[in-house]
């Protein structure tokens, strides 16, 4: 396993390469299934793991298929918490582990899924929770999307 300390840890998702891990913690409930947690990444040797990020000031939501979600070339794709006028904000990001950068996605406040599919294009697909709003799949390069 990874050598960080695990006292507040809540989850582990571990990359498919097993060379990088989202630790999860500060778990906090912040209305009925709705869940925000911070967020430390660290990656290389598991016996002596870097760490390259700690959200101290961050949340993410957490949410079972799109807490964390791996893809190619070092990204990892999550759903920044943000407090809102009379609102609770969905802010859809990707961490770059190389480059150890959060960069805002240019979608609408929504979670989504991430399918790498070859190169920098991705499988994009909105989620939805009712059966009357089918989710479709919509492919594009990510580096369109990126925020500036």
């Amino acid at each position: 396993g990874w050598a960080v300390d695990r006292k507040a840890v809540v989850e582990i998702l571990e990359s498919p390469t097993r060379d990088a891990a989202c630790f999860f913690y500060d778990y906090m409930e912040i209305g009925v299934g709705k869940v925000i947690v911070r967020l430390s990444i660290y990656r290389g040797d598991k016996a002596k793991p870097a760490l390259v990020y700690n959200s101290r000031w961050t949340t993410f939501w957490h949410l079972h298929d799109v807490t964390a979600q791996f893809g190619a070339d070092n990204l990892i794709f999550l759903h920044r918490f943000k407090q809102g006028w009379n609102k609770l904000r969905i802010i859809p990001c990707v961490f770059n582990v190389k480059t150890h950068k959060l960069l805002d996605l240019n979608l609408p406040d929504h979670f989504y899924t991430f399918r790498h599919t070859e190169g920098t294009l991705y499988g994009i697909t909105r989620q939805t929770f009712s059966d009357e709003e089918p989710a479709t799949e919509e492919t594009c390069d990510i580096k369109s999307i990126f925020a500036l």
